[in-house]
């Protein structure tokens, strides 16, 4: 009896392992081959890879000055956009870099371009106002952002022991408080394509381009993530109708880079910074387009205003006295400052009664008119003999109506004694020869100018600055009372530049203060 126990108790044990082993068991292992896709028949979309275009010499005396900024914590750095340094160097372009101890305004006053990447700490409203000012003198403002450009910001809880609060700063909004005042705007956002895509959906194909220099030869490029942009000017480029936003999932186009006119300059806005880097420049035709960009950006230097002083020239300038101005030990003294002040290498100031074609000077005078100096006035529209109160009020005697005058109203003149010549003693006409020769207490000209926007002016302690183009040349035009005023401005304008003055448009209306202490360069 127990044994039979034992076997059904087994029995129970076994089966439901045997019946487990029956239910998933499908019979021996078949060795048949795993049936694999076709990779040699999968094509991924990717662009077709242009051959490096060379680059001209780069020129000896380079025309413009392109400012990168770097101190609103940029996220990029200068090697990462070689391609774009490279061809602006090449095309007669001078790579100057702003840092935190960068002056902005003085750094403005100097250059051509201004070019921001990724901006990730706010801009003033200062600087903002000194770049829109730049804009409107005819400077050019470049903006490039990217999604990919970001970064991370701990925000503390204060004084309760809870951790940081980590956020994401997006260089948009540094971007587009920069770009208010010209109605140009980036979306916080990515483009991006499902169906034509360069094995990637965020690496999108343009196709679509405006008639424009920037885009001259250029049929594709391929942006690997870009932000899209709106402004009221041109769309340079544009995406077509299966391109998608990730904040707006509607079929439009987006454009990826607006161009705005501003004043007598201009603004341009890109949404991708991999267009210009060296990893996808040969992408497509990104390279003709960073070509294009950097002629863009080296073409027609900015004419220089009054409000770019000290940096008004570059390359040779003649300084040309004019009238009975003296070459002196204390002139050369006064100027010698006046060319560190400018900014001037060594040699590029030279002294000359005469003037060249096609080189910029600094013409010296007092207030009358000379050969050298009657263009000059006649374009600033500076009237150096200007009618006096005595004159107005007489021709306003003449023409209103007087009564005729009677035959028995006439008024003998009366006879007066003939007065004797005086005599000039040698002793005496020496005394006026060195009182006339006194350039400290003679003064040269009329007491009283008429300047456009200033109205009449006396001149006795007048200095006036005008500023005339012909091409590229420059000619700038110092007037003071006297040769020693002359001097005696220079040396002002060394020291203080034009911050004691009345600017507007070509003219400049100063004080001349005589400084106790040495001039400064």
């Amino acid at each position: 009896m127990k044994r039979y126990l034992w076997i059904i108790a087994l029995f129970c044990l076994l089966l439901p392992g045997a019946i487990t082993y029956c239910w998933f068991y499908t019979g021996p292992t078949r060795n048949a081959p795993p049936v694999l896709p076709n990779y040699s028949d999968i094509d991924f979309p990717r662009p077709v890879f242009s051959t490096e275009i060379p680059l001209p010499g780069s020129p000896q005396n380079p025309e413009t000055v392109v400012l990168f900024d770097l101190q609103h914590q940029n996220q990029y750095s200068i090697s990462e956009i070689d391609p774009l340094v490279r061809s602006i160097e090449a095309f007669g372009g001078e790579i100057k870099i702003t840092s935190e101890q960068t002056n902005l305004e003085t750094s403005l006053k100097s250059a051509d371009v201004f070019l921001s990447v990724a901006p990730m700490m706010r801009f003033t409203q200062q600087e903002i106002t000194l770049i829109s000012d730049f804009v409107d003198r005819g400077g050019k403002l470049i903006v490039i952002t990217d999604p990919t450009r970001n970064s991370m910001s701990a925000m503390p809880m204060g004084d309760t022991g809870a951790s940081p609060v980590t956020t994401m700063l997006s260089g948009t909004d540094n971007a587009n408080l920069l770009l208010e005042p010209y109605n140009i705007a980036f979306k916080d956002d990515y483009l991006y394509n499902l169906t034509e895509n360069e094995g990637n959906f965020r690496n999108i194909f343009v196709t679509e381009f405006a008639n424009d220099n920037l885009t001259r030869g250029i049929k594709k490029m391929v942006v690997y993530g870009g932000h899209s942009v709106t402004s009221s000017g041109i769309q340079i480029a544009r995406t077509n109708g299966k391109t998608l936003s990730s904040t707006n999932e509607g079929n439009e186009t987006f454009s990826v880079i607006d161009f705005v006119k501003y004043g007598e300059g201009s603004v341009l806005a890109i949404g991708d910074l991999s267009l210009i880097t060296p990893e996808y420049v040969l992408s497509a035709d990104n390279q003709i387009f960073v070509q294009n960009l950097a002629k863009y950006t080296t073409a027609a230097p900015r004419l220089k205003t009054l409000r770019d002083y000290p940096a008004l020239f570059s390359g040779n300038v003649i300084l040309q006295p004019t009238g009975n101005i003296e070459v002196t030990g204390e002139l050369l003294s006064a100027v010698s400052n006046l060319e560190s002040y400018l900014q001037l290498s060594p040699g590029n100031l030279t002294i000359s009664k005469t003037e060249r074609d096609s080189t910029s000077r600094i013409v010296l005078s007092t207030f009358t008119e000379t050969k050298t100096t009657a263009d000059i006035l006649k374009q600033l529209k500076i009237n150096l003999t200007p009618a006096t109160d005595k004159d107005r009020e007489e021709t306003i005697e003449k023409t209103e109506p007087t009564a005729s005058a009677t035959p028995g109203s006439i008024i003998k003149p009366e006879l007066t004694k003939e007065v004797p010549p005086i005599k000039v003693t040698p002793e005496y006409e020496s005394t006026l020869q060195a009182l006339f020769n006194n350039e400290d207490e003679t003064q040269t000209g009329p007491e009283i100018i008429e300047v456009p926007y200033f109205d009449r002016v006396k001149t006795k302690e007048l200095g006036l600055i005008g500023l005339t183009r012909s091409g590229n040349k420059i000619t700038v035009i110092v007037m003071a009372s006297s040769p020693a005023k002359i001097q005696t401005f220079i040396r002002n304008l060394s020291i203080s530049g034009l911050s004691g003055c009345v600017i507007h448009e070509d003219l400049a209306a100063c004080k001349v203060t005589d400084f106790a202490g040495p001039p400064q360069g």
